[in-house]
């Protein structure tokens, strides 16, 4: 009976002390201090711009100009990654990007953009624009933003044109005359306005997506192409190529566009900011063009390609082979955008 009470004694001794001790080292604590405020949420906003050029390019100087300008005049809180070289896809799966959402900015080819909006196709008609300056006039004019304004309806925002030079031929033999291209495979950009051209100068046009197009050459799929002097200097075309005709009856443009719903969307400020940022962005890439051009010309020439300086007498024959181009836009298109192209080109001429 004694042993119980005794361990009853200690039990209660020990339980006094912890208690004790507990309160001890409450009373020691500093009382914890209580943030009442919530803290501020800092939302960045990620924009993808994609498009098909090397970083050397004009085309990448000029998203890199657009990207400067938005994360500036956004304070940080829009920000831009640029995909170069096709990283983000085909031409074709680039402009879906764009359409679906998953691309917020890109660049592409009016040639390929004529896929989703058939008007575009008109701007690669041959022997239309007499110079540059004309061109820009026509484009950046109400012609050009009416044309544009049509990609609305795709859920695409054109924000600007820009371009990568008039186009020229390269072929694996001499081009000097439109009969040499009888029967000649050329590649073409998938729109059916360059298929019907070629056809019309007696040619075998194959479509072929940009990417492939120096292995086709290579191996003889085709025996020649269209493009400007920088994109045949940049991807080496001169390489698989031995000929050069100078032509120059086309320009090759291309247009900036966005996802329309994502653009709708922001804030007219952010609105004011991609805007912006997108006319400072082809007014870099038409700038850095002509600078480089010069050069291409000498690095083609380096390399071995054969110019042809085509006369005037057989300039005009690649023109009266043309006439059938234009009948096909008017059967495709209708005679007024063709006769409101035709009448913008006069005025500015």
């Amino acid at each position: 009976m004694m042993k119980k009470i005794l361990i009853a004694i200690l039990c209660c001794a020990l339980l006094l002390g912890l208690i004790g001790c507990s309160q001890q080292a409450t009373e020691n604590e500093e009382p914890e201090e209580v943030d009442t405020e919530e803290p501020v949420p800092s939302e960045v906003m990620v924009i993808k711009y994609g498009h098909n050029y090397p970083t050397d390019s004009p085309a990448h100087m000029a998203a890199e100009v657009f990207k400067e300008e938005v994360e500036t005049r956004s304070n940080g809180q829009m920000l831009v990654e640029i995909y170069p070289a096709m990283q983000l896809g085909s031409n074709r799966e680039q402009l879906e990007g764009v359409q679906q959402g998953s691309i917020h900015i890109d660049l592409q080819p009016t040639a390929i953009a004529g896929n989703f909006v058939p008007e575009m196709a008109i701007l690669d008609l041959p022997f239309v624009f007499p110079n540059e300056d004309v061109l820009w006039k026509v484009l950046d004019g109400s012609f050009g933003q009416g044309v544009m304004a049509k990609f609305e309806d795709k859920g695409i925002k054109g924000l600007g044109f820009t371009w990568t030079g008039f186009k020229q031929i390269t072929a694996d033999r001499p081009i000097q005359n439109i009969s040499d291209l009888g029967g000649l495979k050329i590649r073409v950009m998938n729109s059916p306005l360059l298929l019907e051209q070629y056809s019309s100068w007696g040619s075998n046009p194959i479509p072929i997506d940009f990417g492939e197009l120096y292995n086709a050459l290579q191996q003889g799929v085709v025996n020649g192409e269209e493009n400007n002097f920088w994109t045949i200097a940049t991807q080496k075309y001169y390489e698989v190529q031995s000929d050069l005709a100078v032509t120059n009856h086309a320009p090759l443009p291309a247009v900036l566009m966005a996802n329309k719903a994502w653009f709708d969307g922001l804030t007219e400020e952010q609105q004011g900011i991609i805007a912006e940022a997108g006319r400072k962005a082809v007014l870099k890439d038409r700038e850095e063009l002509g600078a480089v051009e010069d050069v291409s010309i000498e690095t083609i020439r380096d390399y071995g390609v054969v110019f042809h300086e085509l006369s005037d007498a057989e300039i005009q024959e690649f023109k009266d082979a043309s006439e059938s181009i234009y009948d096909f836009i008017r059967e495709e298109l209708g005679d007024e955008i063709l006769d409101d192209l035709l009448t913008a080109v006069e005025e500015n001429s």
